[in-house]
C-alpha cells in the first residue's frame, strides 16, 4: 500500500514510472533485491532531486535502498 507523505508524491506525479525513468536516465541500475545502485555515486553524492526519487519508490513500493559501488552490495 502507498505509504508516502503528500509532500513526495506531489514532486513524482506520474508515480512510479516517474521515479524510476527519472533514476535510470541518470545511470542507475535496479538490482535484483529492488535497491538502487549507480556505477560511480556514493551516497554522499546522490543529488536531492537523486535521493528523493530513491526514497519516494523505498515509501511507496517497499524497494530497497541504495548500493554504493564501493560497499559491495549493502543497501542503505
Amino acid at each position: 500500500m502507498p505509504s508516502s507523505t503528500p509532500e513526495r508524491q506531489s514532486r513524482w506525479p506520474g508515480g512510479d514510472n516517474e521515479a524510476c525513468s527519472f533514476l535510470e536516465q541518470e545511470g542507475f541500475k535496479l538490482t535484483a533485491g529492488w535497491c538502487w545502485t549507480h556505477p560511480s555515486k556514493e551516497l554522499d553524492d546522490l543529488t536531492e532531486r537523486e535521493e528523493d526519487a530513491i526514497i519516494y519508490m523505498i515509501e511507496e513500493w517497499d524497494y530497497g535502498g541504495f548500493i554504493s559501488a564501493s560497499e559491495g552490495g549493502k543497501p542503505r
